[in-house]
C-alpha cells in the first residue's frame, strides 16, 4: 500500500509540472517581467516570472494570449512562464521553411527569409523596401531633372541609382 501511495504521488506531481494557462496581467517594471496567470479551474497564479531570449522582450495582449509555465517539482507556487503566444495576432501563411518573422499587434512585420529582410506592415502592404524604392525615384527624379548640367559624376550617380533599383526589385521578388 505504501508503494501505490508513494507511485500516486509521483504521478500528481509529474501531471503538475506543466501548465497551460491564459494571461491575465503583466508587469514590466522589473528585470524580468512577471505575470498573473488563470490556470486550472478557478486557479490564480500571481507574481510568475516569465523568461524571455537574450535581446528580445515583448509585452503580449492579456486575456487573449496563452502561456505555458513550467513546475519544477510540481509545485504550483514555483512557476516559470517558458513561453506566450497569441493565436490571434500571429501571422499564418506568411512563412516557408526556414523563415522566420517578428510581429506585433497592429501588423508590424520584420521577416527574414533567405538571408533577405523585408519590414513593414500587413495592413497597409507597405514594406520598407517599397519606401526606398520611392525614394531613390525621386532622387533619380531631381538628380536627372530638366535644366541640371549632367556632368561625368551626376551621370554616375544616375546609372548607381538605376542599379541599386535593380538590386531592389531583385531583393523584393526573392521575398
Amino acid at each position: 500500500m505504501g508503494m501505490n501511495r508513494t507511485i500516486e504521488s509521483v504521478k500528481r506531481r509529474i501531471s503538475l509540472m506543466i501548465g497551460r494557462t491564459i494571461l491575465k496581467t503583466l508587469s514590466d517594471s522589473g528585470g524580468t517581467q512577471t505575470v498573473q496567470l488563470s490556470a486550472l479551474k478557478g486557479e490564480t497564479l500571481s507574481d510568475v516570472e516569465r523568461l524571455q531570449d537574450y535581446g528580445f522582450t515583448s509585452y503580449p495582449n492579456v486575456d487573449t494570449s496563452e502561456a505555458l509555465v513550467l513546475f519544477p517539482n510540481g509545485n504550483r507556487s514555483a512557476g516559470v512562464v517558458v513561453v506566450i503566444n497569441n493565436r490571434e495576432d500571429r501571422p499564418t501563411g506568411e512563412l516557408t521553411e526556414g523563415d522566420s518573422m517578428q510581429y506585433d499587434d497592429t501588423g508590424g512585420r520584420v521577416k527574414l527569409s533567405g538571408g533577405l529582410a523585408a519590414i513593414g506592415n500587413a495592413d497597409s502592404g507597405v514594406e520598407l523596401l517599397d519606401l526606398f524604392d520611392q525614394l531613390l525615384t525621386k532622387l533619380q527624379g531631381s538628380v536627372d531633372a530638366p535644366g541640371v548640367a549632367s556632368t561625368g559624376t551626376l551621370s554616375v550617380i544616375i546609372a548607381d541609382l538605376a542599379l541599386i533599383q535593380a538590386d531592389l526589385a531583385q531583393i523584393k521578388g526573392s521575398l
